[in-house]
């Protein structure tokens, strides 16, 4: 089948017909008493409406409508999305920053704590020097006084 210049398989017909009122369940179509007259005397643009209807066109505008308020909904979700993901970024740099300062200053209070061991150890061996030189000396004065 073809419908509006494209391929289109027996549901798709069947689908479109049963969204215009015309079903397999009821073959008998009656036309209301009047109907004839008033579709002879309508205006175009009212017979141009009721043909979009029957044929099944004013689905596809309703559709149509739907489909392009959703699309912009989702370029909406979208877009506050990428402003998301610009601030998620923004703040991955802002904390990568923060742990190179973090990697400096853990490296450097290392190199303090190494110098200060250091600047400790130098000092109490220093002292350690001196108490046993005044020891050293202590005996030293206590051999002579004993001779």
């Amino acid at each position: 089948y073809m419908l509006d210049g494209r391929h289109s398989t027996k549901d798709e017909v069947f689908r479109l017909l049963e969204s215009c009122g015309f079903t397999k369940s009821n073959p008998y179509y009656i036309v209301q008493q009047g109907k004839i007259a008033e579709l002879a005397l309508m205006n175009d643009v009212r017979r141009l409406e009721l043909i979009k209807e029957v044929s099944g066109a004013s689905v596809y505008e309703d559709r149509k409508a739907e489909s392009l308020k959703i699309l912009e909904e989702v370029r909406g979700r979208r877009q506050r999305t990428d402003e998301v993901i610009v601030t998620i970024r923004q703040r991955i740099g802002a904390l990568e920053e923060e742990q190179r300062e973090l990697m400096e200053f853990q490296r450097l209070e290392r190199e303090r704590r190494s110098m200060e061991y250091e600047l400790t150890d130098r000092d109490w061996r220093t002292a350690q020097d001196r108490i046993d030189g005044f020891e050293h000396e202590r005996r030293a004065v206590f051999v002579r006084l004993g001779d």
